[in-house]
Formats: structure tokens, C-alpha cells, sequence
């Protein structure tokens, strides 16, 4: 099992998985927890692969585990919600976490159907009026609401790799985000 639904017992969920690497495990340095970053995702699946416990959103994979918790806010009384249940165009919000380029969800929600889209998460390039949150594109326009700035210059003279940051606007194609609003995070 690579996931579990909110009624399900973590310890059972953790038992049940036989195929997890233990030595994987071992090999986390406590240093490791600095370099992660939390992640923000609403947008419509793109794939599933129920086999891996993946799913892909904004051309990114994100990985499940026996901690992530699957929920269903869009159809109501569905017991047992799981991986089972997401297909390809459902709307969903991940909450994960992101270190070394892995995206790991500690909780999915299915939610309404929506054209609007956000990601938060760590800046890895930018360059007025592009930037890039982990790998995938935003760009900005005149139209766009800078939370944290008076322009576009003074948003992005304070932004830096690393900055977490989050922007909500439409999808253009598969990694670059038509952006309406741009709001640092820290």
C-alpha cells in the first residue's frame, strides 16, 4: 500500500507496505530536513500511476507514501477514498514536500473542477518578467497582482533562489503559469 485514506490507521498503512526500501530510510540526515521545502499545488491531474503511487501535475511527479493521506472534498460520502479513485483531469490540492527535486504528497484533496491554478514553493530561477518555481514557469504581466510589491521591479529586486513564493493564474501549456497573482511566502 503506498497510501492511506483518512480513516486508515498510519501503523497499519506502514505494516502493509512491503515494498519500501528500509535502508532508504536510514540514509536521511537530519541536515537533509533543511534543504526541504514545503509545496503547494492546486491544478488538474495530468497522470496516474497507481502502480508507483505517482501522480503529475504541472509535468511534475509527485510521489505518495504510507503517510499520505488521500481525501475526496468534491463527492460527498465516497468511503475508502484513495489513489484508486483520482483519474486524469481531476482537480486536486497536494500538500508535499520537496527536497532534491523529489515531490512527496503528505496529503491530497480532490476538489471542484476549476480553470484557475496555484503553486507555492521555493523560486529556482526568475528573471523580470519569467520565473520558475521549481520546474515550472510563471509569467507575469501589467495585469498581475504583486501582494508584497508596488511593481514588477520591486518584486522581483526582492526575490532570490530558494525564496518560497506562490502564484495563482492559468495554465498556458504544461509548465508555464499565466500569472494574476504573485505573493512572496517568507
Amino acid at each position: 500500500m503506498l497510501f492511506r485514506s483518512p480513516s486508515e490507521d498510519p501503523s497499519e498503512a506502514e505494516d502493509e507496505d512491503e515494498d519500501m526500501d528500509e535502508d532508504e530510510d536510514e540514509d536521511v540526515d537530519e541536515d537533509d530536513d533543511e534543504s526541504e521545502s514545503t509545496v503547494e499545488i492546486k491544478a488538474d491531474i495530468q497522470a496516474v500511476n497507481r502502480e508507483n503511487g505517482t501522480l503529475v501535475l504541472f509535468g511534475m511527479t509527485v510521489r505518495l507514501n504510507t503517510q499520505t493521506v488521500v481525501e475526496d472534498d468534491r463527492d460527498e460520502e465516497m468511503p475508502g477514498f484513495g489513489i484508486d479513485d483520482l483519474m486524469v483531469g481531476d482537480r486536486v490540492e497536494v500538500i508535499a514536500t520537496s527536497a532534491d527535486s523529489n515531490i512527496i504528497a503528505t496529503q491530497i484533496i480532490r476538489k471542484e473542477a476549476s480553470s484557475d491554478v496555484s503553486l507555492e514553493g521555493p523560486v529556482s530561477s526568475f528573471a523580470d518578467p519569467t520565473l520558475q518555481i521549481l520546474s515550472v514557469g510563471a509569467v507575469t504581466t501589467a495585469e498581475t497582482d504583486f501582494e508584497n510589491a508596488d511593481s514588477a521591479a520591486e518584486f522581483f529586486g526582492q526575490l532570490a533562489i530558494g525564496t518560497i513564493m506562490k502564484v495563482k493564474g492559468t495554465l498556458t501549456s504544461v509548465n508555464v503559469i499565466l500569472t494574476d497573482e504573485a505573493e512572496l511566502e517568507n
